[in-house]
């Protein structure tokens, strides 16, 4: 992958890869019926394997990886979905 635009290459090459492990894990959620979940993968010669989908999913790991506030980001996704529903129709519990 090193080329004159090696980098840029190799970038492109991450991002697919990264793309394809979300598609991945987020079929496997909404497989399920679940807007949020933790979702273990492996990598395989036949591309991302799913090993287990949480309903329930510790944020500890995944936060302390990526520096990321991962409950505050889920609260914010729920209250967006909460604010753009259908307001004529009942909240499906």
């Amino acid at each position: 992958l090193l080329t004159d635009n090696g980098k840029l290459l190799l970038n492109f090459f991450c991002q697919r890869v990264e793309e394809v492990i979300a598609i991945s894990a987020i079929k496997a959620a909404k497989v399920l019926g679940l807007s949020v979940a933790g979702v273990d993968l492996i990598q395989s010669n036949r591309g991302p394997l799913v090993l287990e989908v949480n309903s329930s999913p510790g944020l500890e790991g995944i936060e302390k990886a990526t520096g990321i506030d991962v409950a505050d980001e889920i609260i914010k996704y729920l209250e967006e979905q909460h604010a753009n529903r259908d307001k004529s129709k009942p909240i499906d519990i």
